[in-house]
């Protein structure tokens, strides 16, 4: 799963630009033995990142009301709920988590991944939002 992320003064929007079930990313192993497969994926891959493009480049115009309503698997995360944030730094892999706490304490946590030129911009919206999460 692939998420742009929207901040405004109320809420975080989590809209979901790639899906697995969008673009199937695997081929059989019956296609891997045929030498097409590897001009195939390159050509897959292509459709992937100009869809993701056009996707955004739809967003764009959009209330956060639609954000969050763009597709099925679109969410939003209200500041309210928010208990704590974290971007944690791994080796191959950095996360941004949130924490919530839920109207009947109820303590769950959502993570999206960052690729490591993602973190300082996570973290710059982080400051941007913290009024509005506290």
């Amino acid at each position: 799963m692939v998420y742009d992320l929207f901040f405004t003064t109320e809420r975080v929007i989590a809209v979901s630009i790639q899906y697995p079930a969008y673009n199937s990313k695997f081929t059989s192993v019956w296609q891997a033995m045929f030498v097409g497969s590897f001009w195939s994926a390159g050509r897959e891959e292509l459709k992937r990142k100009r869809s993701t493009q056009e996707k955004r480049l739809s967003l764009q115009a959009m209330t956060p009301n639609e954000l969050a309503s763009a597709n099925p698997m679109s969410f939003a995360i209200p500041y309210d709920e928010i208990a704590s944030v974290e971007v944690t730094r791994r080796s191959f892999q950095s996360q941004l988590r949130f924490h919530l706490s839920g109207p009947s304490d109820k303590k769950r946590a959502v993570h999206f991944n960052l690729s490591k030129k993602q973190v300082p911009e996570a973290q710059r919206l982080l400051e941007l939002a913290l009024p509005y999460l506290n």
